[in-house]
């Protein structure tokens, strides 16, 4: 992996006085011990440079592009002038600037790198050669002396299981009662058929049971009877005058 800019850090330490000479410096990162395939996971980059003040760091980190994809680069970082923040490069990542005023980093992040693991195996993420940190001495003097790495073992994705895939019905028992079955309520007529009218009762008076023929018969008897009554009043009267 090569450095993305370098004349820029040089710019930065020949900027400020030479104060302290050449120091140990170390970059190391941090990472989960395992992931799954499809899962994001963070790796964090951190610098020591052993009390001496420094103004640019470079970054650069190496990966097994087959196992691991690098998605982004973010925040915290000690870094204040960000010159790149690069993960477009299969299986390499870099973020270099500059930190003004200079500062003694003691485990100060660098970045945050957002991996995504592809496949299983163990994939190994380490601080490049190219990678470096310049002493504010006014010279750019590079301080990095030791570069860590971290594994990240991936497994493969916990199948996804169907909770209703090994459901068994159960039987009721077998001297279990039978249910009741309840009428059904309300039951409308098959289709195409008008249910039957219900005949409502009549309010007014019962009809007469007895036929036409009678009432004339009896009507007829009873005039006779009242001329032959008449008849008879005005005999008597004849008689007594």
């Amino acid at each position: 992996m090569r450095k993305i800019i370098p004349s820029a850090f040089i710019l930065f330490a020949l900027a400020a006085p030479a104060l302290v000479s050449a120091s140990t410096g170390a970059m190391t990162v941090s990472a989960p011990s395992s992931a799954a395939v499809g899962q994001r996971f963070s790796v964090m980059v951190r610098a020591k440079s052993g009390g001496a003040a420094v103004n640019a760091v470079g970054a650069d980190l190496s990966y097994p592009s087959d196992l691991i994809k690098a998605v982004s680069v973010s925040g915290p970082s000690a870094i204040t002038l960000m010159v790149a923040k690069d993960v477009s490069a299969a299986g390499a990542v870099s973020i270099q600037g500059g930190i003004v005023p200079s500062l003694a980093l003691d485990g100060d992040a660098i970045g945050t790198v957002v991996f995504e693991a592809l496949a299983p195996g163990s994939a190994r993420i380490s601080v490049a050669d190219s990678s470096a940190m310049y002493l504010d001495d006014g010279k750019g003097t590079d301080i990095l002396a030791s570069r860590g790495d971290a594994i990240v073992k991936v497994a493969k994705a916990a199948p996804v299981l169907n909770a209703n895939a090994n459901v068994v019905p159960v039987p009721p028992p077998a001297n279990a009662p039978a249910q009741p079955v309840s009428p059904p309520a309300n039951v409308p007529p098959p289709t195409g058929q008008q249910p039957a009218p219900v005949q409502a009762l009549s309010a007014g008076p019962m009809p007469c049971v007895f036929p036409l023929s009678s009432f004339l018969i009896v009507g007829i008897s009873s005039g006779l009877a009242g001329v032959l009554i008449g008849l008879a009043l005005v005999e008597l009267v004849r008689r007594r005058r």
